[in-house]
């Protein structure tokens, strides 16, 4: 009877250790996060390769990511939110883009045994045009409310936000809030992060961040949205 205990208790041991592992269930452990190298993040690019006077060529790069046998990088102009997709079965790939404009980029990995992918943290960079000049802040990203959140109850709350630009000359940040999905109603100017307002029960907010810098250069964010219960 001990022998037969003993054996039993054994074979536990044995299946558990050959399924502890964090597979997917078929196998194949999910791939990790990469982690980005270049371009670098809030910082203007200057290493591209000047195809001609609007267009270059980046050189994107990141760490290899554990369990990944392919990345697809992303590539969001800031401007038109247009996104630019690309698969490499390497940690490097060159993109060819718009100069003199801001941009979002973030990795997707991916293993081809696997449903399951893991993205990296988003940078932000500016592709320098032609020359020396001062560039335009980056849109300003939400804090809180984040989009699409849903507050539990009414009264005042501060609209928080992020703000960067590579020229570090940021002089005012310009909220616009309203009922109406294209917020046009400004709520004044600050040099603060964070601005207050009312909010009342059953109503959906909108809200935008214009930023101004030293040189007049505009940017503005894209559209928060926001629900109050």
């Amino acid at each position: 009877m001990r022998i037969l205990n003993f054996l039993t208790v054994l074979s536990s041991v044995i299946l558990f250790s050959c399924s502890s592992g964090s597979d997917n269930g078929n196998g194949e452990e999910a791939p990790f996060a990469a982690t980005l190298i270049f371009p670098e993040n809030n910082k203007k690019c200057t290493e591209g390769i000047a195809i001609n006077s609007t267009q270059s060529t980046i050189n994107f790069r990141w760490n290899t990511s554990k369990n990944s046998d392919s990345y697809e990088v992303n590539v969001r102009d800031l401007s038109t939110n247009s996104i630019l997709k690309k698969v490499s079965n390497t940690n490097t790939i060159d993109i060819s883009l718009k100069r003199d404009a801001g941009y979002e980029w973030f990795v997707i990995s991916m293993n081809t045994l696997s449903p399951e992918n893991a993205t990296s943290e988003k940078w932000k960079f500016y592709n320098q045009g032609e020359g020396d000049k001062n560039f335009a802040p980056f849109p300003a990203e939400a804090i809180y409310p984040t989009r699409g959140a849903v507050l539990s109850s009414p009264g005042t709350i501060n609209l928080e936000w992020k703000g960067t630009d590579v020229d570090n000359d940021i002089i005012s940040y310009e909220v616009f809030f309203d009922t109406q999905p294209n917020p046009a109603i400004s709520l004044g100017k600050t040099q603060q992060l964070k601005l207050s307002t009312t909010v009342i029960s059953g109503k959906t907010y909108y809200w935008i961040v214009k930023i101004t810098d030293a040189f007049g250069n505009t940017s503005t964010s894209e559209i928060f949205d926001f629900k109050v219960n």
